[in-house]
């Protein structure tokens, strides 16, 4: 196979994976890893990590490290086969905070998650194993199967994170437009009690009062109203603490405390 035929077979390989392959990938498709090392030597690939390519086509972005770490972890299976394993490993915890844009925290390590058992050697790469996602817990971002934005919020703080970059990721993550208040309340009540309140809910309200944006809360305050249906006198009691907004963010907490407790038996 001619040079310009490898490059052409790689590309088909790659056009539905970032234009990344791997030395299993192609080899799959006739390619010998001689002739991928040939093709990096001259500048035609770049190596992203041991046994991962970068083809000419590939455009570079922020999530180039972590997909190539994705795709070392499987090296064989092409990404569609990769979405169909009974248990598929999906980017979590840390990793998947970054991917979404959520929170300050700085991923020591490339963190992903399976249902099943999986151990890797890569240095740099943590796998939590038996873990239980449901379809739901996981989204697609661009390609990469990744846990989705409550989920990732609940996995951290499960994991235990500081309090105060729990707070920045609950703020951030209400910010979403696909993210649901009782949904990421949901995710979060497993781990209430060791942050010192009863229920997700109850959490989820002290860390947006924590929060340092007046806006952010304002946008919360917004989404209780739409929320809490059936509540008697919730949207009255917050529209009146709204007209305090901007004197200080206590009345604001008062109110988010009450609706708490309201919701507070449907998330223990």
């Amino acid at each position: 196979m001619k040079q310009a035929e490898v490059l052409a077979t790689l590309e088909t390989i790659a056009s539905d994976q970032w234009g990344i392959v791997t030395t299993a990938q192609a080899g799959r498709e006739g390619v010998e890893r001689l002739q991928l090392s040939r093709l990096a030597e001259k500048g035609d690939l770049d190596r992203a990590r041991h046994g991962v390519y970068l083809l000419p086509s590939h455009q570079a972005g922020p999530q180039d490290e972590i997909r190539a770490a994705w795709l070392s972890l499987e090296p064989k299976k092409f990404i569609d086969e990769r979405w169909e394993d009974e248990w598929p490993v999906v980017v979590s915890h840390e990793s998947a905070a970054r991917i979404h844009d959520i929170g300050r925290l700085i991923p020591p390590k490339f963190t992903f998650s399976t249902g099943g058992t999986k151990q890797t050697r890569q240095q740099g790469v943590r796998i939590y194993t038996r873990r239980t996602l449901a379809e739901g817990d996981i989204v697609s971002v661009d390609g990469l199967p990744v846990t989705s934005v409550a989920r990732t919020v609940g996995d951290l703080a499960e994991q235990g994170v500081e309090r105060g970059y729990l707070a920045d990721l609950v703020a951030d993550a209400l910010r979403k437009e696909n993210v649901r208040i009782d949904d990421l309340a949901e995710k979060l009540a497993p781990a209430a009690r060791s942050y010192g309140v009863k229920t997700g809910m109850q959490l989820v309200s002290e860390l947006s009062a924590e929060a340092s944006s007046v806006e952010y809360i304002d946008e919360l305050r917004k989404r209780l109203v739409h929320t809490a249906k059936g509540l008697e006198g919730i949207e009255k009691n917050v529209m009146l603490a709204g007209k305090q907004l901007g004197e200080t963010l206590e009345p604001y907490r008062k109110q988010l405390d009450q609706i708490a407790k309201q919701w507070g038996n449907g998330y223990k």
